[in-house]
């Protein structure tokens, strides 16, 4: 056993006892032979597993004696598990072993050791494992005499602890070292490079226990502990989870219902019935990366967070057919003890199951197929104090009514917007909103060219808006047109919805977010995947969730969605970005100022909070400080707000950063794999800086770059040649009053804020950094001046900005700024024209107020705090902004500047979260 005495000198905590990796080489290959591998290191981030200690025997306090040394043991431990899963442990790879080297591994023992002197519960009532191993009993809280088991229960060779390898990349070598083997509890070997991972296998029937495991690897030997929480399979209440039915379906499509379970913490299952037979199919999937799989009969597993779908496809020739399907979430819980057991000769029951039906029809053979309709502003569900809402959508001529007739052009001849009643009914005495004739505007943008048996044909796109009135607590608008499709009925669609509640107070939204928290709200972005499904992700700066300093959350654009926490982090978390250009990359890119660009993958944001650090590999040349980011056209380049590093480095100098990426066309990215991305050395002088502020006498000062927030802008044209070509600029937003190395007053954002344009050189997202090795960051940028078009050209200070975001269709860019100088209460949004960002010799641009406080009581829910940052991204045609002072996202339409609230968190800081 690795017995350790209890004397470490200050250099041997700090770096023993952090957990880091420190600078060891990867490998550490011995010229002579050695089959004693070094201390493997495990990472304290990414499992649940931490280090701990048992005091053995403890020491005295007789000065000068020999026996005042504490003798402890060293092990690593995961609390609040769940009982019917793994969990792994993980290890840096493993260093020390000769050339060509090999050294046995192998599982010594594994114990449940619940009611010991191993239980950590039981311990904590004596000073040392030897004073409880002698005193065989203790007096609990409430006065109880419990006896404790004199030995542990050897479940050796049970599979509760198997250890797993993996082979890990060599910056060094530009290959993959070390070795593969699959979980086993049997003697194996490994080599060096290779990452072991402790795992342990836990059954439905280990909960409320505590299990211990030695694990020998090439002779040292280190002990694990898992300590397993209560059974809880009730699923938190999800009314509706199957939404609205589908009426009046084309035969053949298939429908898709998502949904996600939160409140268990065991594997629910998932059951499905078709009352109508085999006619029709039922595919699953788990996890947004799932495979699809067809239901067949027997219940499916799930896991609370993780996102479920279903997928409905019905037979081509199935006309004017109904069918109705049951699906039965949860379980019928029989009576149980607490470890998960079956309780003799007791029948009783639980039921924590919750179901709902899904109806769809398939219209009849002459039915007349509408258009479809689409809600662009506000979201699906959202929350205002206001008394109306300007909606915003767009109609679309679709295949299904280009397939039904022979008719060359189909237009939309009208648009209609009813409230209704949870069952989808007018409301009486409501008149309804009718939108025709120039209210219905051609969108050619929005065309598509089809080919139909032979012949083309362009499906028209209408966009429309109009006020709504809220006249109610919950208004539930249906939204219907019409086209002059020919045929035996009118063409109609069929209806979408949209649910705008009203509130006068809105301390927090929806219901379900009275649980959350948002301590330093600092970015958000949109993963749209599903596009009928897009999941926002928020990073917030917080200490809440038990473990770590950063959360990731999570909120799906629905009707029923509900804010969750997906990950949380070791460290602070700053920016955070998909990439939209490669979708199937997945997971989502963030910035932290300790491990400057990480990378989760879309398994580690499921809800299991397990204090990640997330960063690449090569992030140690990455940019300093960073915060908002953007990918480029090609989705290859990721551009990166920066700060100086704060000891003054000079390649470190820019308020732009940017890393380049190699990823793969089969999106398989790790960000553990150096392959799939550039080191920033070999980029310039400036480690793949774009934008630098600061000349020679700056940087002689040891002035610093502060950069806050940026967007790309991209136009798109078409060559001499007719190639698609496109050109991209950074608008980019920094502080004026920098600091110099010792007192950077201004990182926080406390004063006037720049704006500045960057045109990106053609090939700088290249591999080969021609390009960018010959930038001159210096002379990239322009400082741009704004003027208020509708106050005489006066000109705009941008204090304290922190968000900006373009909107590429509309060509504008949009800046929040959260107050002015002289007027604390100034919260505004710009909206900036960018039709003269192509000529460098215009520096003094256009702008309009499209949002503000103005108006708004010091009491409205509805006023704008500090706007930490601005998305307008995944096909969203509003702009999110994330107000880390009112805790919440705002949805603000970039036209009329309505906004509303898409959720909002309570302002009264919790002891936890997450929980």
């Amino acid at each position: 056993m690795n017995t350790t005495l209890f004397k470490l000198t200050a250099l041997a905590v700090a770096i023993g006892l952090s957990g880091c990796k420190a600078d060891l080489e990867s490998t550490d290959i011995q010229e002579g032979e050695k089959l004693t591998p070094n201390e493997i290191l495990h990472k304290s981030s990414g499992s649940l597993f931490s280090r701990s200690q048992r005091v053995i025997e403890k020491g005295g306090n007789d000065e000068g004696s020999d026996n005042n040394v504490s003798e402890v043991t060293y092990y690593y431990v995961i609390d609040k598990a769940t009982a019917d899963s793994e969990h792994a442990a993980l290890t840096y790879p493993v260093t020390g072993l000769s050339l060509g080297g090999q050294a046995p591994i192998s599982v010594t023992f594994v114990q449940e050791v619940t009611n010991t002197c191993y239980d950590d519960t039981v311990i904590e009532y004596f000073d040392s494992y030897n004073e409880c191993v002698a005193a065989g009993e203790y007096i609990n809280d409430v006065g109880e005499v419990i006896t404790i088991s004199a030995e542990p229960t050897d479940v050796t060779g049970q599979g509760k602890f198997q250890y797993q390898l993996f082979e890990t990349f060599s910056e060094d070598s530009n290959s993959n070292i070390g070795m593969n083997a699959p979980l086993s509890e049997q003697p194996g070997i490994f080599i060096n490079g290779t990452e072991i991972r402790p795992t342990f296998t836990l059954s439905d029937q280990d909960w409320v226990k505590k299990f211990r495991a030695v694990l020998n690897v090439g002779g040292l030997e280190y002990e694990y502990v898992a300590s397993t929480v209560a059974r809880n399979p009730v699923i938190e209440n999800v009314p509706d989870f199957l939404g609205r039915d589908v009426l009046n379906r084309r035969p053949g499509r298939t429908v898709q219902k998502i949904m996600t379970f939160s409140g268990f913490n065991t594997q629910a299952p998932v059951q499905i019935i078709k009352s109508t037979g085999d006619e029709y199919r039922v595919d699953y999937q788990i996890g947004r990366d799932g495979e699809l799989i067809e239901y067949t009969g027997q219940p499916v597993s799930i896991r609370q967070g993780v996102e479920f779908s279903l997928f409905f496809t019905t037979p081509e020739d199935a006309y004017d057919v109904t069918y109705e399907t049951q699906v039965i979430v949860g379980e019928i819980t029989p009576a149980l003890d607490e470890h998960g057991n079956p309780i003799k000769d007791d029948d009783t029951t639980t039921d924590n199951t919750q179901q709902d039906t899904l109806v769809l029809h398939n219209y009849a053979s002459d039915y007349v197929p509408g258009a479809t309709d689409q809600a662009l502003f506000p979201p699906v569900k959202s929350v205002t104090s206001a008394d109306s809402i300007t909606v915003r959508g767009m109609s679309y001529i679709n295949m299904d009514q280009a397939e039904f007739s022979t008719q060359e052009e189909i237009n939309l001849t009208e648009v209609v917007l009813e409230l209704v009643d949870s069952d989808g009914e007018p409301i009486s005495g409501i008149d309804a909103i009718v939108l025709s004739g120039d209210d219905l505007v051609e969108s050619p943008d929005d065309f598509r060219t089809v080919e139909i048996e032979g012949q083309e044909m362009v499906l028209k796109a209408y966009r429309w808006q109009t006020p709504v009135p809220l006249i109610q607590a919950r208004n539930d608008y249906s939204i219907r047109s019409k086209t002059d499709l020919q045929g035996p009925k009118e063409s109609i669609s069929e209806p979408s919805y949209l649910t705008v509640d009203k509130l006068a107070d809105i301390p927090f939204y929806p219901a379900t977010s009275a649980v959350s928290y948002f301590k330093n709200l600092n970015d958000i972005t949109v993963d749209n995947r599903t596009p009928e499904n897009p999941i926002l992700l928020m990073s917030d700066v917080s200490d809440l969730s038990g473990k770590g300093q950063g959360i990731v959350w999570k909120f799906p654009l629905t009707a029923s969605g509900r804010l969750s926490c997906a990950a949380n982090v070791a460290s602070d978390i700053h920016g955070i970005q998909f990439n939209h250009q490669l979708p199937q990359i997945g997971g989502v890119f963030v910035a932290g100022r300790t491990w400057k660009l990480g990378h989760f993958d879309d398994s580690e944001l499921n809800g299991n909070l397990t204090a990640i650090e997330p960063k690449i590999s090569n992030s140690h040349v990455a940019s300093r400080y960073p915060s908002h980011m953007a990918f480029d056209a090609t989705g290859q380049l990721l551009y990166i707000s920066n700060q100086s590093k704060w000891d003054f480095s000079l390649k470190d100098q820019k308020f732009v950063g940017s890393q380049l990426f190699k990823f793969p066309s089969d999106g398989a990215y790790s960000r553990s794999n150096g392959g799939h991305h550039v080191n920033n050395s070999s980029r310039g002088s400036w480690n793949g800086g774009v934008a630098k502020e600061t000349n020679s006498t700056g940087d002689a000062n040891k002035e610093l770059n502060n950069g806050f927030s940026l967007d790309v802008y991209t136009i798109g044209r078409v060559d001499e040649e007719g190639n698609d070509q496109v050109e991209e600029f950074i608008l980019s937003l920094d502080g004026k009053e920098n600091g110099f190395q010792g007192g950077d007053q201004n990182r926080g954002n406390t004063g006037e804020v720049l704006l500045r344009s960057i045109q990106l050189p053609e090939g700088i997202e290249n591999p080969d950094n021609v390009v960018m090795s010959s930038l001159d960051p210096e002379k990239t940028h322009i400082q741009i001046t704004l003027v208020d078009a509708d106050n005489g050209n006066a000109p705009i200070a941008l204090h304290r900005a922190n968000s900006i975001a373009v909107d590429d269709a509309r060509g504008y860019a949009y800046i929040g700024v959260p107050e002015s100088s002289d007027d604390n209460k100034a919260d505004v949004i710009w909206k900036i024209d960018l039709a003269h960002i192509q000529d460098r010799s215009v520096r003094e641009w256009p702008a309009t107020q499209l949002a503000s406080n103005e108006g708004l009581d010091a009491e409205s829910p509805m006023l704008m705090g500090r706007i930490s940052s601005f998305a307008m991204e995944g096909g969203l045609d509003y702009i999110l902004a994330t107000d880390k002072e009112q805790g919440g996202v705002f949805a603000i339409d970039p036209i009329s500047g309505d906004r509303v609230w898409v959720f909002k968190t309570p302002r009264v800081e919790p002891a936890s979260v997450c929980q």
